[in-house]
């Protein structure tokens, strides 16, 4: 199964990997690291190079891109070039919550990323356009305009 490693600055990690259990329960081969106030990049670095398996798939999941957690996983992720592994940005629940029932598909592990960011563009959306979208699929279902 394809190893989960979600990063993030403060709490972020922690938080998101309990809103998941939360909604989804607990899951194997998924880990938080918050990268904290007291921690310096070297100390994340550090951490993630202990997490990765050279034989296992793992996929990173990260808050923001360009931050120091991004940073870090990409360069741990360059330091293991036989393994399979990639790192993604912009990590919400709904992205979390995907790539946990994802991975228990037939999908391969580029399939599986291409999947999540394909499904979390589209997840983000805004009510008014959302509501819109509604009211002429109804209106269409049932004759009208």
């Amino acid at each position: 199964m394809i190893s989960v490693i979600i990063i993030g600055h403060g709490c972020f990690a922690s938080g998101i990997l309990s809103s998941l259990e939360l909604i989804a329960g607990r899951h194997d081969n998924i880990t938080a690291i918050d990268f904290t106030s007291n921690m310096t990049s070297n100390d994340l670095y550090s951490q993630l190079h202990q997490l990765l398996d050279s034989k296992s798939e793992t996929l990173i999941l990260c808050d923001l891109l360009g931050g120091t957690p991004f940073k870090e996983a990409v360069a741990v992720m360059e330091n293991f070039p036989k393994s399979v592994i990639n790192v993604l940005a912009g990590l919400n629940l709904a992205m979390l919550i995907e790539t946990i029932f994802a991975r228990q598909t037939d999908l391969s592990f580029n399939q599986l990323t291409d999947h999540l960011l394909k499904v979390s563009k589209e997840g983000i959306v805004d009510w008014q356009s959302l509501s819109s979208h509604i009211e002429a699929s109804n209106q269409n279902e049932e004759g009208g305009i």
